[in-house]
């Protein structure tokens, strides 16, 4: 029963020989005839030039966020998305000074300790 778990994951690990590298990665290192092989394999042809053009051109918009250093990049993250950032910080604080995880968990046990029951009478009665 417990080596049923394994059956998945060979699977996949077999599946994974076959997969393609990403088109973006290797687009990224300058491989174009690699690239060209996998858009090939996904698309037509004549679709998979087009294909090649429009990566050659995102990456090529994307220089000056990949010129960026790490601080740079936290920097624009909580400058663009500062009011989503802060909205899902206060989220899980409250969330876990609020203690809402602990009445989840034990709310069941105190509601049985109290007495009540799905028809609303007590079997200590």
């Amino acid at each position: 029963m417990l080596g049923l778990a394994a059956v998945p994951a060979v699977l996949q690990f077999l599946m994974m020989i076959y997969m393609p590298e990403s088109q973006r990665w290797l687009a990224k290192k300058k491989k174009d005839d690699k690239v060209l092989d996998v858009l090939q394999r996904i698309y037509k042809p004549d679709e998979a030039q087009v294909q090649l053009k429009l990566l050659q051109k995102e990456i090529n918009d994307q220089k000056e966020f990949l010129n960026m250093t790490e601080c740079q990049r936290y920097g624009e993250l909580f400058t663009t998305y500062k009011k989503c950032v802060f909205i899902s910080c206060m989220l899980q604080f409250l969330q876990q000074f609020l203690g809402i995880n602990t009445i989840m968990y034990y709310g069941p046990q105190v509601i049985i300790n109290t007495g009540l029951t799905i028809d609303g009478i007590s079997d200590k009665e």
